[in-house]
């Protein structure tokens, strides 16, 4: 089962725990990481052992200070993340290996440049 089959875009893959407060390091491959991990609001999660992801409610994000000149580069930086449902350093190691997504329907058209365009637009041309 490939949730991007779906309707889901793949945001990246929660690495590991920061800290004791429940902040997750997550791999982000995406574009437009800037908007789509720091920006609060729902998102999906997608545990390992599950079929397909639940929704989650992002509360903040934003790059890691080691990664923060790569933000919103072509490098896939790392990410601070926390969600609603995740308080402490033992829930956000159990969060380890899960993956984000985002619905396709929360477009970032908004943020292209004239002669930018989503490779998922261009499929099928």
């Amino acid at each position: 089962y490939d949730p991007t089959t779906y309707g889901y875009i793949e945001l990246g893959t929660i690495i590991g725990a920061h800290g004791v407060r429940g902040l997750m390091k997550l791999a982000s491959i995406t574009d437009f990481s800037e908007h789509r991990l720091c920006k609060p609001g729902t998102r999906h999660l997608k545990l390992p052992d599950r079929r397909s992801p639940r929704e989650v409610q992002l509360v903040e994000g934003r790059p890691m200070r080691s990664d923060a000149e790569t933000a919103g580069s072509d490098v896939s930086p790392t990410y601070l993340i926390r969600l609603e449902t995740v308080d402490d350093r033992e829930q956000a190691l159990k969060m380890k290996g899960c993956v984000l997504y985002a619905l396709e329907g929360e477009r970032v058209d908004d943020f292209l440049e004239p002669d930018e365009y989503i490779v998922s637009d261009l499929v099928g041309m």
